[in-house]
């Protein structure tokens, strides 16, 4: 593993403390099996070196061959903490220290662009293909060169040395638990501490990255609720009042079925999927027993359904290959989440008033709000959220579809709701529960 700093900052080895004047720039400490070794190689440049010797950075025990062990992430984040750990302190407190031999702040001395290059990382992530790693669509100053097979180049830049460091620093550990035994990787608390921190010392990062790390490396919601003052601090600073949520979208919107429509009555679920709302309201309630009905126009999902009812070993999932087999006549709960968006307005409407005939209590319909696309894409008005989605409506839109389609059923209630994370008032989900009065 080899990290190289490069300044034009001629104070780059006195912000790094690393200054040749008084050790000749020479630094060498033990990393579990091998040697660290830091080496100002000029005014302007300072390399880390790892040397292994007995694999100390293999995911598997068994595996005394793996050359992966010498550009592990971990290797990177070990390199940080050994010698740069300064440089990832919380900023204003960085900022504000003296560079007593200097007699200067470090905010008057590092106010120069920063380059750090690490020559052979490994990346076996699903954030990483075809030569393209998800984190450069949020860092524009973060490039990824391939090499051979999972091994790439990094490069990453920053406005000052404290921010390149940092900016390493969350790729390395974004890396690191996205790799395929990152979701072994244990995080406590001061591990989600010290990455949020070092997320906020960097200047102008896209929600959507605070989105990923919340998903990715916080544990619990306790460990949100300590982090989560920070982040919405970083965002009011810019205007933006957010409310972070513990789980995912998709799981939001799980969340939401299942406090709706509890489990007093059988559910139809359309456009059923993967069948993740039934196993949520079956692990919700273990006693769950009344028939959940589900819907889907891919063939593969009658073959999972089945086996999920054998795994699952429950005798309540009735999976049906079109709605216009559904002939049960007892009222049910109706799901349609993130269904109508995958049809044409006509054909979204025709298939939202098919249901209305359906005997109900309650129904969901969830759409995208397009209003929150802008926290998502550079162009929110030339993208969607997926290929096939017919339309992407904001709220006023998806109101006034609902009004259409309800004007013959003056019965029916509906009121509206946003699912997920909230942006100044907006939700990345929009919802209508309509309820047969």
């Amino acid at each position: 593993m080899i990290i190289q700093i490069r300044s034009n900052n001629p104070h780059l080895l006195d912000v790094l403390n690393k200054n040749p004047n008084t050790d000749f720039g020479i630094y060498a400490k033990s990393l579990r099996n091998g040697q660290l070794i830091g080496n100002a190689v000029s005014a302007h440049q300072y390399d880390v070196v790892f040397q292994d010797t007995r694999y100390s950075y293999l995911p598997e025990e068994s595996n005394q061959i793996d050359f992966q062990s010498y550009c592990s992430p971990l290797v990177i984040l070990h390199c940080c903490n050994e010698f740069f750990k300064d440089q990832l302190q919380e900023k204003e407190t960085y900022f504000s220290q003296e560079i007593k031999w200097l007699g200067k702040t470090r905010r008057e001395v590092d106010n120069q662009p920063c380059t750090i290059e690490v020559k052979n990382l490994y990346i076996n992530s699903s954030w990483y293909s075809s030569g393209h790693f998800l984190m450069e669509r949020y860092f524009k100053n973060c490039q990824i060169t391939p090499l051979i097979g999972n091994n790439v180049a990094l490069k990453v830049e920053g406005k000052t040395i404290f921010e390149a460091l940092n900016l390493l620093s969350f790729i390395a550990v974004i890396t690191h638990i996205t790799n395929e035994y990152g979701e072994y990787t244990y995080i406590d608390d001061f591990f989600a501490q010290k990455y949020a921190r070092i997320l906020t010392n960097i200047d102008d990062v896209p929600y959507f990255v605070f989105y990923l790390f919340i998903k990715r490396a916080v544990k619990s919601e306790r460990q949100l609720n300590e982090i989560k003052p920070a982040f919405e601090a970083y965002f009011k600073a810019k205007g933006l009042n957010i409310e972070f949520q513990f789980t995912d979208t998709h799981g939001s919107r799980m969340e939401f079925a299942v406090k709706e429509f509890g489990f007093d009555f059988p559910i139809l679920d359309i456009g059923c999927g993967e069948l993740k709302y039934y196993r949520r309201f079956m692990r919700k309630n273990y006693s769950y027993n009344h028939p959940y009905f589900a819907t889907d126009i891919d063939p593969a999902v009658a073959e999972y359904a089945k086996s999920l009812s054998y795994k699952m070993d429950t005798d309540n999932l009735v999976f049906l290959r079109s709605l216009d087999d559904f002939a049960y006549q007892k009222p049910v709960n109706i799901l349609l989440t993130e269904v109508i968006e995958h049809n044409t307005p006509n054909d979204a409407k025709a298939l939202v008033d098919k249901c209305l005939q359906i005997p109900f209590y309650k129904m969901i319909i969830t759409t995208p709000d397009s209003r929150f696309n802008k926290y998502y894409f550079d162009d929110p008005e030339n993208a969607i959220r997926h290929a096939d989605h017919h339309f992407e409506w904001n709220d006023e839109e998806f109101r006034a579809f609902i009004s259409e389609v309800l004007a013959p059923y003056p019965q029916y209630e509906v009121r509206y709701v946003g699912i997920g994370d909230k942006i100044n008032g907006v939700c990345p989900t929009q919802a209508a529960v309509i309820v047969n009065s």
